[in-house]
């Protein structure tokens, strides 16, 4: 299966508490494409369309072939992996790509399901397990308890803080990643954040952008 690349934009995931780079986000397409791929379709058509943008968003970052980053977190929707004519089609750029490469893309997984079990997010997460380097979680909205992601061996929870300077969003983050020891990345976080996010020991942090 030939694969359409799309244009990737790596953007830096900082330290708050050494303000080093440890982290690439990357971002393909406009934020409006990305946003609405698979908007206004029955179901599994619109699994299809998130499965076939995960594989070019991937098929572009092995076209740029980065140097020198030590993790290259991608966001994929759950959706993306259902069936195994999607999982399939997400798989093809990960096994034409370089091993070293890919074995430092962390997969960010957001978008689950409604009732998210440790046997549903295994079968999200085993058909990549082999072909990338880790696993980070955009928990959806109301989740009091990230068990399920620590035992599943997920490195980290991720928050989108879209430039609020609102601190309560973090502090759940926190009471639900502390407890199951799991990091914390913060998406476009604003500079009046970065001391509660040093505080709280968030691990990397995004500029709004």
């Amino acid at each position: 299966m030939k694969i359409e690349k799309l244009d990737v934009r790596l953007v830096p995931v900082v330290s708050p508490a050494s303000h080093k780079t440890n982290s690439f986000y990357v971002l393909a397409g406009s934020p409006s494409w990305a946003r609405d791929v698979g908007h206004g379709f029955p179901e599994k058509e619109a699994n299809t369309k998130l499965a076939m943008a995960t594989a070019r968003t991937l098929a572009g970052l092995g076209a740029l072939h980065p140097a020198g980053a030590e993790r290259l977190i991608v966001p994929v929707s759950s959706r993306a992996l259902v069936g195994s004519e999607n999982v399939a089609t997400v798989l093809t750029p990960l096994r034409d790509m370089d091993e070293e490469l890919r074995h430092k893309i962390i997969v960010e997984i957001h978008d689950f399901p409604a009732r998210l079990t440790l046997d549903t997010l295994e079968d999200i997460t085993i058909p990549l397990l082999t072909f990338v380097g880790g696993f980070v979680a955009r928990p959806p909205a109301g989740l009091s308890d990230a068990t399920v992601f620590a035992n599943c061996n997920y490195i980290a929870l991720t928050m989108n803080l879209a430039g609020s300077s609102d601190l309560k969003p973090l502090q759940r983050l926190w009471a639900i990643a502390a407890p199951s020891r799991l990091k914390m990345f913060l998406w476009n976080t604003p500079d009046e954040l970065l001391h509660d996010a040093q505080r709280l020991e968030v691990f990397g942090c995004s500029h709004p952008i």
